[in-house]
């Protein structure tokens, strides 16, 4: 029933649009510039991620209209989504674990903003050390039940595998595309998969990869 945006000119606030009446009204003003943002399946939170130079991520609760910081450390975070049953909060974090080559990994924290924001027990919720992010990459992407979330690792600088992966047991599920560099996952309501897959002649989206071996689809 509403639309969440960011104005082009008002970078840290949320302003919803009513679908109905085609009215738009502020939301709330974050503690910094928004990089990007996801509702909660119950429409009652908003997860964020905000900052100048480097981004931490929050979470609003509609309700009580206040921020609470989820992470609050000297990593860059980005990209945040709430698992569909909103236990679980997945986004990207520059913070790398011991040994880990440069890049970005996957962390899953807490839900309802309960895990401590920083030090080592933040740390120990990285749950995927090597994730392919870009400027454009979508928040990650979770399974319609909130059993697995999907990610992309780059293995080498050409094959990029697709990999599922159960936050509650850290279980991990590589895929088997026939593809080399995938990119960019989507999850859709029934459980099937939609990524970028390059190829000599160009991108191709490639839609029924999952888990169960569904139909592969290319366009």
């Amino acid at each position: 029933d509403r639309i969440a945006y960011v104005p082009a000119t008002r970078s840290t606030e949320i302003w919803t649009l009513d679908v109905s009446s085609r009215t738009a009204k502020r939301l709330a003003t974050a503690p910094a510039e928004i990089q990007s943002f996801s509702w909660s399946t119950d429409g009652r939170r908003i997860v964020l991620a905000a900052g100048w130079e480097q981004r931490d991520i929050y979470l609003y609760d509609l309700g009580r209209a206040v921020f609470t910081p989820v992470t609050s450390w000297s990593f860059d975070d980005v990209s945040p989504s709430f698992s569909p049953d909103g236990k679980w909060i997945s986004f990207y974090t520059s913070f790398r674990p011991l040994r880990a080559p440069p890049g970005w990994a996957l962390a899953v924290v807490a839900g309802d903003g309960s895990d401590p924001p920083a030090g080592a027990a933040l740390m120990e919720r990285v749950l995927a050390p090597t994730v392919d992010v870009h400027d454009d990459t979508p928040a990650p992407a979770w399974a319609p039940d909130s059993r697995w979330i999907a990610f992309v690792e780059p293995q080498s600088d050409e094959y990029h595998a697709l990999v599922l992966l159960e936050p509650a047991h850290s279980l991990r599920d590589e895929l088997a595309p026939d593809s080399v560099t995938n990119e960019d996952i989507a999850v859709s309501s029934d459980g099937v998969l939609a990524y970028r897959a390059r190829k000599e002649w160009g991108d191709h989206v490639v839609l029924g990869l999952s888990a169960r071996g569904a139909t592969r689809v290319e366009r």
